[in-house]
């Protein structure tokens, strides 16, 4: 699911009702004030600069001003300062309206996986939303945090973020670590994976990178879902539907032998290709 504007909403709200067969939602916000934010850098920045004419979501209370419009943006656009890097002050309209938006979104559908939670700064990967500049930004995230975690959902690990050039998954340690007044780990977060391809080449793509990541911050647990007819001791409740439930992978997960699989499959890869 995605929020680009209120009445996209409103539809993908009447497409859920309609389709009940839908096992589970995975929701992720790409646009702030319709203008997408993970396309490339210049429509990025276009983002930033609309949020900035005027700064929404002052408070902890939802918000909004948004456009009832998609909006298509040239990267040739004179407007657009190409090379410029957005100080926290030009950022912080822009983080508080894409939080909102999340918020909007995860309240009305109660999505069952929240996909790259902090997808915000995939351009601006060092900018730390614990910032005290970022004025009320933290709190927004922390009130998106808990709301997941109370209605069971489950945080996506994603490893696209490697491939666009972070060091790390989303989310990022700012969000998940396990120390330094954490967030999603110390609420009881739980945490599945995903790759996030768009294409064969991307399957399994930086997985075990981003099993080195998730160790380090401490992740002691994976969670994954399963139709609720399979429901187990120890399953989990997840969201307002009732067609999945969330079960924790059994054993410890840094250990299961899909990681040893996963490595030698690109070894293997890797092997063939230098053999061309």
């Amino acid at each position: 699911t995605e929020f680009i504007t209120p009445p996209d909403l409103t539809r993908t709200t009447a497409l859920i009702l309609d389709h009940p067969e839908i096992d589970y939602l995975v929701g992720s916000v790409h646009h702030v004030d319709g203008t997408p934010i993970d396309l490339d850098r210049e429509t990025w920045l276009q983002a930033v600069q609309n949020a900035e004419k005027g700064e929404v979501g002052s408070s902890t209370s939802p918000s909004y001003s948004y456009r009832s419009v998609l909006v298509q943006s040239s990267p040739n656009d004179s407007s657009v300062p190409q090379n410029c890097d957005p100080d926290l002050d030009q950022l912080r309209p822009f983080l508080l309206a894409y939080f909102d938006a999340q918020y909007e979104l995860i309240t009305t559908h109660q999505p069952e996986v929240i996909g790259h939670l902090d997808l915000c700064l995939l351009y601006t990967p060092d900018v730390s939303l614990r910032s005290p500049e970022l004025g009320q930004v933290w709190e927004k995230v922390k009130r998106n945090v808990r709301y997941v975690v109370d209605h069971g959902g489950l945080f996506e690990a994603n490893a696209a973020a490697i491939r666009k050039g972070w060091t790390a998954s989303y989310p990022g340690p700012d969000v998940l670590k396990v120390k330094l007044d954490s967030l999603i780990l110390s609420l009881n977060g739980k945490i599945c994976l995903s790759d996030d391809s768009h294409g064969v080449s991307y399957i399994g793509l930086n997985y075990i990178r981003m099993k080195d990541y998730l160790e380090s911050m401490g992740v002691g647990e994976i969670w994954y879902l399963v139709s609720s007819g399979q429901k187990q001791s120890g399953d989990m409740t997840v969201g307002m539907r009732g067609r999945v439930v969330a079960r924790r992978l059994a054993g410890d997960w840094r250990i299961h032998p899909f990681w040893a699989q996963m490595a030698s499959a690109q070894a293997q890869t890797v092997n063939s290709h230098s053999d061309i």
